[in-house]
């Protein structure tokens, strides 16, 4: 089991700002002093998690395709961003942009995907009670 390196974690709180809350699946160590931090947590362990209290970051390390419903569960309930690092050659990136991740800077030898939810749920201009139809035929047609 590897420890997280501090340069890593630096890295994350510099890019993605108000991370307090931060779990960690996968198979490393926690570094001592890092009070935001919680985990390591295993895949399986990810699945019964209740979620009660929601985590702003989870960094997946290494993780295989068949932690596939572990990824969605964090990536749905459990956390407003994941990011994993070092995906297995089994995954793909089609593999990845399947569950909603998309690539970012690589860290080392590792690759990088994240999910952001605040980027993928943007609000839609149309989507209101002033533009409650289709925008497209506003003026063309009558109701």
């Amino acid at each position: 089991m590897t420890e997280i390196e501090p340069e890593l974690l630096d890295l994350v709180t510099e890019r993605l700002p108000g991370c307090d809350r931060v779990l960690v699946v996968g198979p490393v160590a926690v570094p001592e002093g890092h009070a935001i931090l919680t985990g390591p947590a295993s895949f399986s362990s990810v699945l019964e998690l209740d979620f009660k209290t929601r985590y702003d970051l989870a960094l997946v390390f290494d993780p295989a395709p068949n932690h596939a419903p572990a990824i969605s569960r964090l990536r749905d309930l459990g956390c407003r961003r994941v990011l994993i690092l070092g995906h297995d050659p089994a995954w793909t990136t089609n593999d990845l942009r399947a569950l909603g991740f998309l690539p970012v800077d690589a860290y080392g030898d590792r690759s990088a995907f994240l999910h952001d939810s605040d980027l993928l749920n943007q609000p839609r201009e149309w989507n209101n009670s002033k533009h409650w139809a289709n925008p497209e035929n506003f003026d063309k047609y009558r109701w």
